[in-house]
């Protein structure tokens, strides 16, 4: 009895379930990413908890929809960081910039802000799997343009 009981729990543990990607063409959606991370550093014999934080905001746009997959662009409309411990403060949010900055660099604000309004391109699969990106490069190559701007600047 126990090893049917045992095969049944296997049989349903290792069951595949068949998602679907569905979304509406020409409409937008909010897609919002939040990362909490707890961790602990140990730095000359103290153990020093951290905790970092990371929202992403995009506005998803479908675009076009076929058999062979869903066009979408993502658009950054928030960016949110902060990073805690008893040694810093850091606290950056692209919807609450304010003269209280915490202890954010002013060069990582522009990298923040650089991204907002930003976008790129997915076509996904009718079960989710993503068949290409695009508009990632740019992006990235904006980010280290105005890291070296800033880095320039001092």
């Amino acid at each position: 009895f126990t090893t049917l009981i045992l095969f049944a729990g296997f049989a349903f543990a290792t069951a595949q379930v068949n998602l679907s990607f569905n979304p509406k063409e020409d409409t937008k959606y909010l897609y919002k990413m939040e990362i909490t991370q707890n961790m602990k550093q140990t730095a000359m014999g103290y153990e020093i908890p951290m905790t970092h934080k990371t929202v992403t905001a995009f506005d998803m746009a479908v675009q076009e929809k076929s058999a062979a997959g869903t066009k979408i662009n993502f658009i950054y409309t928030e960016i949110v960081y902060e990073l805690s411990s008893t040694m810093m403060n850091i606290k950056y949010d692209s919807k609450k910039q304010s003269a209280d900055t915490s202890q954010v660099d002013p060069k990582m604000w522009k990298e923040f802000a650089s991204i907002i309004g930003k976008s790129f391109q997915d076509v996904i699969a009718p079960y989710g799997s993503v068949i290409s990106v695009s508009g990632l490069n740019a992006i990235v190559d904006e980010l280290v343009k105005n890291l070296g701007d800033a880095s320039h600047s001092q």
